[in-house]
């Protein structure tokens, strides 16, 4: 009857379409908390600036905005990130950021998370591909610290 049906509809959405995924550490707070469920939106194409993403770093997945896509101007240096001419207000360790000075390439993006002082993102590991991107959080569940 109906739960075999429902059940085949939600592996079928949850294989092809959407997914879900927990978020771990305080990188991106005050939006995400540790423990959030997030759903994802999978291989969506092309991502835009601002969209926040679940990335595959290959030990780790994790959860970023995107700042920067293919076309930005974008100069990382121990001055900081500079983003299309604007210097962005980020806080990290500019001494160990990953240089990079130019135009992003086709496919490819540069992820900060929204807790920057506590972020490990494209800042410390460089442009991101987009074969690399798992997805788009489009949802989420728990948004919000639950101290109780």
């Amino acid at each position: 009857g109906v739960v075999p049906i429902f059940l085949m509809a939600v592996v079928i959405l949850n294989s092809y379409f959407y997914s879900p995924a927990i978020v771990h550490g305080p990188s991106m707070e005050p939006t995400f908390y540790e423990g959030n469920v997030v759903i994802i939106r999978l291989e969506q194409d092309p991502y835009q600036t601002n969209e926040v993403v679940i990335y595959d770093r290959g030990d780790a997945l994790l959860i970023k905005r995107i700042v920067a896509v293919a076309g930005d101007t974008l100069v990382v240096d121990e001055t900081g990130v500079t983003i299309n001419g604007a210097l962005m207000d980020y806080e990290g360790n500019e001494w160990q950021y990953h240089n990079y000075n130019g135009v992003i390439p086709d496919n490819m993006y540069f992820l900060v998370g929204d807790n920057d002082a506590y972020s490990n993102d494209s800042r410390y590991f460089g442009l991101v591909s987009e074969d690399d991107l798992l997805g788009e959080v489009v949802f989420t569940f728990n948004n919000g610290r639950d101290d109780g």
